[in-house]
């Protein structure tokens, strides 16, 4: 049985907000930013590919010949996104929610505008059919049970908590299924709203995790929330190590170029959590004083 690495992610957060201001940092923000909306669409299953969804966010450009909704969604869920980027983070003792229920609905509304049959920002009125041994709740009880939701998750996580409060948070809004169509992406948006808030950088999932990401909300209906606790740990822990060395003065140098004859150990470091890389386009990368780091047992 594989054992997956310790990461200390609110210790990562922590490095990441103790950054200086960087043009390089608020350029990798805006790279983890369009990553996120990527990710998001790959979960959706639309065809879109990386470069496509790009020139959607970047330019509004559709290249392509993929369905008009696949555009109409990616439009949408951007708009979403760049809502949820607007807001300021709260102070630690800010007693304002982290999310409310009106901002549930506004991210549905945004998420899902111009598709109809979504009912955009209005309660699910119909009964969900039960999927993967999983009954959702009557129509009725939609709009209470996700006020206690928002209750639920209205305040910070206690320390060393955040990536199973995170997980919790959407395996409990994908159990309510509040709305008629688009669930998964209000749901990510509503964690995407609530690390903003807590100042935390994007959750950012890959797309080659799509999949994974996927099986590991089934599992999390069931009450199974370990393979999405490991998906949403990776994933922060990525993003954190990508600004990480966006705000410090090493550059992101290829592992494989920079190892030479030991690649092969620097590699299973980088599996086993002892060597800090960073993943863009399946290929992996890394610092001098990460490696360094690595060498001294820091």
């Amino acid at each position: 049985m594989q054992i997956r690495p310790e990461v200390d992610i609110e210790r990562l957060i922590a490095e990441v907000d103790a950054l200086p201001p960087r043009a390089a940092l608020a350029r990798e923000t805006a790279r983890l930013r369009r990553d996120e909306i990527d990710g998001s669409l790959a979960i959706l299953g639309t065809s879109l590919d990386r470069a496509e969804v790009m020139a959607l966010v970047d330019r509004g450009l559709a290249l392509g010949g993929h369905p008009l909704d696949y555009y109409l969604i990616a439009r949408s869920l951007t708009r979403a996104a760049e809502w949820v980027w607007s807001q300021r983070p709260y102070a630690h003792g800010d007693p304002r929610p982290l999310i409310t229920v009106e901002e549930v609905r506004r991210l549905h509304t945004l998420a899902a505008a111009g598709q109809d049959e979504a009912r955009p920002g209005m309660w699910r009125l119909a009964v969900a059919p039960p999927q993967h041994q999983v009954v959702f709740p009557p129509p009725w009880v939609v709009p209470s049970q996700t006020a206690n939701l928002v209750d639920r998750f209205r305040s910070r996580p206690a320390p060393g908590t955040l990536v199973h409060w995170l997980a919790d948070l959407l395996a409990r809004f994908a159990r309510i299924r509040p709305f008629a169509a688009g669930n998964g992406r209000a749901g990510r948006l509503v964690a995407s709203l609530v690390l903003r808030r807590l100042d935390a950088p994007p959750l950012a999932i890959p797309r080659r995790q799509a999949a994974a990401y996927n099986a590991a909300i089934v599992a999390a209906e069931s009450g199974d929330l370990v393979p999405l606790t490991g998906i949403i740990e990776d994933a922060l822990g990525e993003s954190c190590r990508r600004l990480i060395a966006a705000g410090g003065d090493d550059p992101l140098v290829a592992l494989r170029t920079v190892a030479g004859g030991d690649y092969p150990a620097l590699i299973k470091a980088a599996q086993r959590g002892r060597l800090r890389t960073v993943t863009r386009a399946r290929r992996i990368y890394t610092t001098a004083s990460w490696i360094d780091a690595y060498r001294s047992g820091a």
